[in-house]
């Protein structure tokens, strides 16, 4: 079973999901990807 029975689509709809600007988001993956290259980077 891949739902949740007491969360239904209409309470889903109902829920406040807060979204941050665009250039945070693009921001926030600029920092993951120097975080990976810094994981594989040898002496």
């Amino acid at each position: 079973k891949a739902t949740i029975s007491h969360l239904t689509g209409t309470k889903m709809k109902m829920l406040d999901v807060t979204v941050p600007p665009i250039e945070l988001q693009e921001q926030f993956v600029d920092i993951i990807h120097q975080v990976d290259k810094s994981k594989f980077s040898f002496p």
